[in-house]
């Protein structure tokens, strides 16, 4: 997982079926994690981002709802979840690691959730291990 670069999870060809532009180093994250950023090409639409946490399973989100556990997505067991209006969707890599898909438009958790969704699917084939 140390040499999983989240900015590289995002293809080109990704980024336009997903109508973002170029992705970027997200900061503000604490030291459990490494993140990346895109916007969508729609201003204001929406944003993504791709979070490879090292140390932090799916058992470990930070959440202020519940967490619902989705169908698998490619190999991975796949949870989603809500921080604020981010919608989030885990991918479990190992017992003590995950990749998350995160997807922010606005307060509509609802079209959030379905682009989370779409991120996960499009980040998945790359990851290592799988259930």
């Amino acid at each position: 997982m140390a040499d999983l670069d989240p900015c590289k999870l995002i293809t080109s060809a990704d980024a336009t079926s997903l109508g973002v532009g170029s992705g970027k180093t997200h900061e503000g994250l604490d030291n459990s994690a490494r993140g990346c950023a895109w916007n969508s090409l729609d201003q204001g639409s929406f944003s993504i981002q791709v979070n490879v946490f090292d140390s932090r399973g799916v058992k470990d989100v930070s959440t202020t709802g519940q967490v619902k556990k989705l169908p698998d997505i490619g190999k991975h067991r796949a949870v989603q979840y809500l921080f604020g209006a981010q919608c989030n969707v885990g991918l479990f890599v190992t017992e003590t690691s995950r990749v998350d898909a995160t997807a922010a438009s606005g307060n509509d958790t609802k079209k959030a959730c379905q682009v989370a969704e779409q991120v996960a699917k499009a980040v998945e084939p790359k990851l290592p291990g799988g259930s």
